[in-house]
């Protein structure tokens, strides 16, 4: 979804002084990284994960030229609040793998819009790597992928792809509580934002991963 090659750092800091921990690990990683081969390359990037409660190296990473690009959030079961109604008009199912183009669409749609700020890179093989990943989603007997559709004429207008914990271990360490799923992604059509199309989505998400 970025750059083609990143460097990545999981930072450990504690003590009484995190931002001069934090400060001499990342000049560290730095002296590190300028003896890695074509680091100016337009196509790297050096990404590290940081807790936003820990508010203390904020202003550390900011001195040392990174910026926010992405939030992850995690959500417990146990606050999920009321499901959110279907809107009249709109049906949601989940996917099959006959509905493999219309994923797709909706998918590419989601990283077209995503690639105008930046973390997300939408490059010619893009629609051929979410259609290897739908498709091998959609060959289980139930599908992590949802579609929002009219109920007028069947024509999807949105989606959610999700991993069920068994898929989803790589983003496990970012959070205390277990198991976990992750909203892969989600995108309702431009024409139809604001309407609810994507709380209904994600409700199938919630009921599925409780």
């Amino acid at each position: 979804w970025g750059t083609a090659r990143q460097y990545r750092l999981t930072a450990r800091v504690a003590g009484p002084d995190v931002p001069g921990s934090l400060d001499r690990l990342l000049s560290a990683w730095r002296d590190h990284l300028a003896g890695q081969p074509d680091l100016a390359g337009p196509d790297t990037s050096a990404i590290l994960s940081w807790p936003s409660r820990d508010v203390a190296g904020l202003a550390t990473l900011l001195h040392h030229g990174l910026q926010p690009l992405a939030v992850l959030a995690a959500r417990p079961i146990s606050r999920l609040g009321a499901p959110a109604e279907v809107p009249d008009g709109v049906r949601v199912r989940r996917a099959v793998l006959d509905d493999l183009a219309a994923v797709v669409r909706l998918e590419h749609e989601v990283v077209r819009y995503d690639a105008n700020f930046v973390a997300v890179i939408d490059r010619p093989w893009t629609a051929d790597a979410l259609a290897a990943e739908a498709e091998q989603a959609l060959a289980v007997p139930e599908p992590w992928i949802w579609l929002a559709e009219r109920e007028r004429d069947g024509e999807p207008i949105g989606v959610l792809h999700a991993q069920p914990p068994a898929a989803a271990g790589w983003i496990a360490p970012l959070t205390s509580r277990a198991p976990v799923a992750y909203n892969l992604l989600t995108g309702v059509s431009a024409t139809q934002r604001g309407g609810g199309i994507g709380a209904a989505l994600a409700t199938r998400f919630h009921q599925a991963a409780e």
